[in-house]
């Protein structure tokens, strides 16, 4: 099964939601804030990282910019039970803005929450995220290695070209 990473400040938070994602053959690891989920995301390379958005030391939307600047493969959900001008909301936009691919209210819905999981992790690759997942690798190869792969097909298009003469 897929590992999953929870980073909450809330020891009973991380709790319920390892116990509910344990039990459905998840493996699950935890984080108390920002830095030790990236800490965490490097060590075991969970597929899905549940995060919330206010926490101390790394708040959670440092964290996803990081995540995904760092490791864009990986499906972000945010949460989050704080207000910002009245509204959750707000918060929560703001995590889908910055590449939250899902985002929950707290208190969590457990159902909901697992049914979120099962469709991200469980579900076949769709060609839109192969396409996304292909433009990322496209944009981490630097435009020097680029134009020598092009030299070099070229070079090989011009001699192959040549032996049949």
């Amino acid at each position: 099964m897929s590992k999953i990473l929870i980073v909450d400040d809330e020891p009973g938070i991380r709790r319920i939601l390892r116990k509910t994602l344990e039990d459905e053959g998840y493996t699950v690891f935890e984080a108390a804030d920002g830095r030790e989920c990236i800490t965490q995301q490097r060590k075991h390379r969970p597929k899905l990282v549940i995060i919330d958005i206010l926490m101390p030391i790394k708040d959670g939307f440092e964290t996803i910019k990081e995540l995904k600047k760092e490791f864009p493969e990986t499906i972000i959900f945010a949460m989050s039970g704080a207000t910002y001008e009245g509204s959750t909301e707000k918060l929560l936009e703001v995590g889908r803005k910055l590449g939250a691919r899902r985002t929950f209210q707290k208190p969590l819905d457990m159902e909901e929450i697992l049914n979120a999981v099962k469709e991200w992790l469980d579900k076949p690759m769709k060609a839109e995220d192969v396409e996304s997942k292909a433009i990322s690798v496209k944009q981490t190869i630097p435009v020097w290695l680029w134009i020598i792969f092009i030299f070099i097909a070229l070079i090989l298009g011009f001699i192959l070209g040549n032996l049949g003469d």
